[in-house]
């Protein structure tokens, strides 16, 4: 993260001369990528970012698919669903499938309100905890349909008003939905169990793989992977 635009090109080469090293010893390799949704995003997470010459040469690429809503941020989820499927469309186009891990957050966010920009700052807090602090507050949990992402708002003993955006179980559906409905994740799996020089599974009738998300295939690709 952070590294300036100016060293775009000298972060691809280091990426791609420790690709070498790492292979020549037998081991992978990953590299975590800023969320964009455009090569020529503006930004100092993302300009230096150079999607497709990252990927080239190695193994994995971690998509860091959170972080709209932040600690110096106003509030809003984490990971809205709207805003990661622009980014995974946008890796797709630059990136293997194959390659391509989605990262998702396992936290939330508290922040006291009214937002002030350069003096709130939200409190870093854990799903269950969020749960929690809704329950002690008889707060109603929400669930924002365009974000996918529950919330929820509190008033403590004092009078200060909270706003909570986490994650749950349904907003975890959500990006799992979005990794499968793309082909991000069976590719590997079956390149992998074919590397380790399998042929078959130890019993057929307790293994199932649903080979594409989407009925009908969403494309050629998607549907040449079935056969």
């Amino acid at each position: 993260e952070f590294v300036l635009p100016q060293d775009r090109e000298v972060f691809a080469t280091f990426t791609r001369e420790a690709a070498e090293a790492v292979h020549a010893e037998g081991l992978l390799i990953s590299v975590d990528l800023a969320p964009k949704v455009s090569a020529d995003q503006r930004g100092v997470l993302y300009e230096a970012h150079d999607y497709a010459a990252l990927a080239e040469p190695v193994d994995r690429v971690l998509l860091m698919a959170y972080e709209w809503g932040y600690k110096f941020g106003p509030p809003r989820a984490v990971a809205p669903i709207d805003q990661v499927r622009r980014v995974v469309e946008y890796a797709l186009t630059e990136i293997p499938a194959e390659k391509i891990w989605l990262g998702v957050p396992n936290y939330g966010y508290d922040w006291p309100e009214p937002y002030r920009q350069g003096r709130t700052v939200a409190r870093t807090i854990g799903n269950v905890e969020a749960v929690t602090i809704a329950w002690d507050n008889k707060a109603e949990i929400f669930y924002d349909d365009v974000a996918q992402s529950p919330y929820f708002v509190y008033t403590t003993p004092r009078g200060v008003v909270h706003r909570v955006w986490f994650e749950d179980l349904r907003s975890w559906q959500a990006k799992l939905d979005l990794v499968l409905g793309n082909d991000i994740t069976s590719p590997v799996a079956i390149r992998e169990f074919e590397k380790e020089g399998f042929t078959g599974v130890f019993d057929k009738s307790k293994i199932s793989m649903v080979m594409d998300h989407f009925t009908p295939n969403k494309d050629i690709k998607a549907a040449t992977q079935c056969k």
